[in-house]
């Protein structure tokens, strides 16, 4: 079991996770489009496959189970008031049949690969938002993780990693694919 870079083959099972577990948190106010979303999903890993550092799209593969949880994170999106550089969160899905304690578990452990790929390319703040109703528990997690929460919005300033700056960021690193 572990995080790999989400490939093109994956595609209808991160959309079938999203549905389960976002459809009707969101259906009340903008309509599930699971063609575009799987439309995104491949434009996002064609990118991040010849622009290394632009996206990091991971799916958590288990040998029982197969893709159980997957993240779309990017770079650059930004405030329209800093040019202080960011990566922001655009999706973290978990199957929602899992248990509780190994969909917090996995919570964490995508917070910890995001704070992970920012180290490595010198991302100085990470945002994470939510859409879900339900959003309080899963900022709690972060704010255990050391970001700062506002609201459904949590920052987290990402401080230089001697380590991870010698690392190599290129095509061959999976950590920030």
């Amino acid at each position: 079991m572990a995080w790999r870079p989400a490939q093109l083959i994956d595609i209808d099972r991160m959309v079938a996770i999203s549905d389960a577990q976002a459809g009707p948190d969101i259906a009340d106010f903008l309509t599930p489009d699971p063609a575009y979303l799987a439309e995104n999903l491949a434009h996002a890993i064609i990118d991040r496959n010849f622009n290394a550092g632009t996206h990091c799209l991971q799916v958590y593969d288990t040998a029982d189970r197969g893709i159980v949880a997957w993240t779309w994170l990017s770079r650059g999106a930004g405030a329209v008031y800093s040019r202080t550089p960011t990566a922001e969160a655009h999706m973290l899905h978990t199957d929602p049949t899992l248990s509780v304690r190994t969909r917090i578990q996995l919570v964490r452990s995508t917070l910890e690969l995001w704070i992970n790929w920012c180290e490595i390319l010198e991302i100085p703040v990470l945002v994470s938002t939510t859409i879900r109703k339900e959003w309080r528990a899963f900022m709690r997690i972060h704010e255990q993780m050391g970001f700062e929460v506002r609201g459904s919005h949590a920052f987290k300033h990402i401080e230089r990693n001697s380590n991870a700056s010698n690392q190599n960021t290129n095509h061959s690193s999976t950590t920030a694919t």
